[in-house]
């Protein structure tokens, strides 16, 4: 008999393609731009850890601290 059960790995995206992020909240509307990180890969905010959304990898924001100043 064989198992039915599956690994992690086995669930996982199959085809999982890299995201290239065009929009970034800035610490100003921190809430919006989680919300909107949360629905699309394309988008990312100070903090992120980067996600797979509808078999896109958004990779972690450059910025960790929302203390940034804007010219950066």
């Amino acid at each position: 008999m064989g198992s039915s059960l599956r690994t992690v790995a086995q669930n996982a995206p199959r085809r999982v393609k890299p995201a290239q992020v065009h929009f970034y909240f800035d610490s100003d509307i921190l809430g919006l731009g989680k919300l909107v990180g949360g629905l699309r890969s394309d988008c990312t905010y100070p903090g992120d850890r980067g996600a797979i959304i509808h078999k896109r990898q958004r990779p972690p924001c450059p910025i960790l601290s929302t203390a940034v100043d804007d010219t950066d």
